[in-house]
């Protein structure tokens, strides 16, 4: 067993001993038929750490919003922690699609998404949370914040957490520390001993 899906099973032991709503939404895994499909419908890699990601729980069972069609509809019930939401595959690859759109309608190319980034968490405000699939311009399996609105300049851009492993980890001690509640819709991660860092935009 990996180490991310061991973190994944103590990571859902905490959100029921929290008693989050988020667990009794929880779907089934993604099969690997699905997860595969979905990194080559995108044109990216499958990397390690998204694909058992999706095969701890394929989101949530709650309704997507009617507008946009399909994309995750930020509620409690689908709420991993503070601000951050749980997508199902399908809205992850909608969110993925619609944040290359925008950038291509208002710069001509993506400019503020990378392609190989492959959405796994989603902010209640539309900022996605990405595994870096490729490792050019920071260490494979990165996660980065794509926040659609900001602009940044992509060659600035730092990782927000080293990787999977590490938010879940983050998220896992904010619960054990008993200093975060699952009705909290702010979190700040540098707060708390070993968890991670504060968005830096």
């Amino acid at each position: 067993m990996s180490r991310l899906r061991g973190q994944l099973d103590r990571l859902e032991g905490q959100l029921r001993e929290v008693q989050a709503p988020v667990v009794r939404h929880l779907r089934p895994p993604a099969t690997a038929t699905q997860i595969l499909h979905a990194f080559r419908a995108a044109g990216v890699r499958e990397h390690e750490d998204a694909v058992t990601w999706w095969s701890w729980h394929d989101g949530t069972d709650l309704p997507a919003a009617t507008s946009p069609p399909g994309f995750l509809l930020p509620e409690p019930g689908n709420r991993l922690i503070g601000a951050l939401h749980l997508p199902t595959l399908d809205q992850a690859m909608l969110g993925r699609r619609r944040a290359i759109e925008i950038d291509t309608e208002v710069w001509g190319a993506p400019l503020t998404y990378r392609p190989e980034w492959f959405p796994v968490l989603q902010f209640v405000d539309g900022w996605l949370v990405c595994v870096d699939t490729v490792g050019e311009k920071s260490p494979l399996g990165s996660l980065f914040v794509h926040d659609p609105h900001a602009g940044q300049d992509l060659e600035a851009l730092q990782p927000w957490m080293g990787s999977l492993s590490d938010l879940v980890e983050a998220v896992v001690d904010a619960y054990v520390s008993g200093r975060v509640s699952p009705t909290d819709l702010a979190v700040d991660f540098d707060e708390l001993p070993g968890a991670a860092p504060r968005l830096p935009y």
